[in-house]
């Protein structure tokens, strides 16, 4: 994995240590090929252990950051109203350690390319970045309006969310609790509950209501702009319920089975998140997607409607209440959360925790 920025003109692929059965393995899935850069076309953002590419559309007045869960790219195939700058997280940290650089880069960009509107789409735990980045986008220029559309986002990283069981989430706290940079980042950015709070934002999230853990992160969302989209199902995939809506049945069974596939797939672009959180039964997957009630909105116009959505002007009570809240969760963030893991593990709040066997691949008990 390199550690400079990498911008390429199709998803990122294996590294070549990877072994020959995954290279087999992942060779499976086309690669498309993106169209071909215009003669006006904006130069990319360079931010380290990031990828990203930028797909012109009809309407170039109108910009989507797509941020994708994993390392390949997601929605790669589809014509987005406007311009598309694809954006992946190579380390996997929920766009944490790169999201004050990226968010700065992107505001530039956004100038640079003259754009009108623009949307932070994610799923997962790009979902939780494409909230993170609206939000410090928002800060960096309070005078225009940035929208997000999240599908089953991740809200609370920290402190501890015992609700959250993906493997990427036990990664990153494993990670912060040895390097400070990271655990700075996770006690300052870790909590996206409030995005909706800020006066120049407006977010659209989406999540399935019979996913425990989609209803538990949904209800942590608060703010004066915020739009909440419940759709009956089980999956974490609530993307899914959309882009497949309408499709024949061997057509929805032929991408289910694909999906199931690719989740037990091993290589460096293996998402064992979408392997721990895929439905138990795909039968059941196949009966929710295909009885999905028809007034269901397609993807296109969930675009739609979160461009077009106008965040509603805050009070002077609200920016204050807004202000007070959000002091509240740095200063209690940074005496929470890490102290309580090890209190929970059987160390003393201040001390250093001593190395246990196997500690490095454990999961992280729950408090």
């Amino acid at each position: 994995m390199q550690d400079d920025c990498v911008v390429r003109d199709r998803p990122p692929v294996p590294a070549a240590r990877a072994s020959t059965e995954a290279r087999r393995s992942l060779s499976d899935a086309p690669r498309p090929t993106p169209a071909s850069p215009g003669p006006g076309d904006l130069e990319l953002p360079a931010v380290p252990d990031v990828v990203l590419e930028h797909r012109p559309g009809e309407d170039r007045r109108d910009l989507i950051v797509v941020c994708s869960p994993s390392r390949r790219f997601i929605l790669y195939r589809y014509a987005f109203p406007g311009d598309a700058l694809f954006v992946s997280d190579l380390k996997g940290f929920y766009y944490l350690a790169v999201a004050r650089k990226l968010a700065r880069e992107l505001v530039r960009f956004i100038d640079r390319g003259g754009y009108e509107r623009v949307l932070f789409l994610g799923t997962s735990k790009g979902g939780f970045g494409a909230l993170l980045l609206t939000r410090l986008c928002a800060r960096l220029r309070p005078d225009r309006t940035f929208r997000a559309l999240a599908f089953s986002p991740q809200v609370r990283l920290h402190p501890l969310n015992a609700d959250l069981y993906f493997p990427s989430y036990r990664r990153l706290r494993r990670v912060a609790r040895t390097r400070f940079a990271m655990r700075a980042a996770l006690r300052l950015h870790g909590d996206v509950s409030r995005v909706a709070d800020a006066s120049n934002v407006h977010a659209t999230v989406v999540y399935a209501t019979d996913n425990p853990t989609d209803l538990a992160e949904a209800n942590r969302l608060g703010g004066r702009n915020l739009r909440k989209v419940p759709i009956a199902g089980t999956s974490h995939g609530s993307i899914l319920y959309f882009t497949l809506q309408g499709r024949p049945e061997s057509y929805v069974r032929g991408r289910i089975a694909r999906i199931y596939a690719r989740a037990k797939r091993r290589g460096q672009d293996h998402d064992q998140d979408l392997f721990a959180s895929r439905p138990k039964d795909p039968e059941q997957f196949l009966r929710e997607i295909m009885l999905a009630p028809s007034y269901l909105p397609t993807l296109e116009g969930l675009l739609q409607e979160a461009l077009a959505a106008a965040p509603r002007p805050l009070s002077a009570g609200e920016r204050m209440a807004a202000s007070v809240r959000r002091l509240a969760q740095i200063a209690g963030g940074a005496c929470r959360g890490f102290s309580r893991e090890r209190q929970v593990r059987g160390h003393p709040a201040g001390g250093r925790p001593a190395r246990a066997k196997n500690s490095s691949t454990g999961p992280i008990p729950k408090s």
